[in-house]
């Protein structure tokens, strides 16, 4: 017990401003040069050597000899239903985004399209798949559209809707914030 409280007594002698034996600091002592804010192993943080110019693109306005032609759906060889409701619809020609997707999609490719706002995206994909869904109506396959937005899935699911009127096909949307049985029974329904 004796050795305990003259460690314990040591130990409290050094807490003060003095150097202990050893000729470290204690952590009562004021740091002289050490920002008082920075984490005691912190060092400087060290500049990047990556170019930002290599993760950036600059915006390129298209030329006029750049523009992409457009065809007209009667030229794309679409399913007799498709084509119906396409005209149904008011479409007559396709959009640059519609045009340079097309066939990739048919195909089953996969593919990323970048076009903004109006310029016809969500029949870009929609109209490629309904067409290869037409052409091989033994294949059966499922597709999953994922949307940032409820606004941007109710879209999708109506166009899909239109476009797909008389075809037999189903289709589903499920979005966040609805009566889950609801979706449960809309699944069990169209799968």
């Amino acid at each position: 017990m004796k050795q305990i409280m003259q460690q314990s007594n040591n130990s409290t002698r050094r807490r003060g401003n003095r150097k202990p034996a050893d000729g470290n600091r204690t952590s009562t002592q004021k740091p002289s040069s050490r920002n008082r804010n920075a984490a005691p192993n912190s060092r400087a943080k060290k500049k990047s050597k990556l170019n930002p110019e290599l993760f950036v693109q600059k915006a390129i306005a298209p030329k006029a000899e750049d523009k992409i032609e457009t065809r007209a759906f009667s030229e794309l060889n679409l399913n007799k239903q498709l084509a119906k409701n396409i005209v149904e619809m008011g479409f007559e020609n396709t959009t640059p985004i519609q045009d340079s997707t097309f066939e990739r999609l048919v195909k089953g490719m996969n593919l990323i399209g970048i076009a903004n706002t109006g310029t016809g995206k969500t029949g870009a994909f929609l109209i490629p798949l309904l067409q290869r869904l037409g052409q091989h109506p033994d294949e059966r396959f499922q597709t999953l559209i994922v949307v940032p937005t409820r606004e941007l899935a109710l879209q999708v699911y109506d166009e899909f809707k239109k476009l797909g009127k008389g075809m037999n096909l189903s289709a589903a949307c499920f979005i966040g914030g609805t009566n889950v049985d609801k979706d449960v029974r809309s699944a069990k329904k169209s799968f």
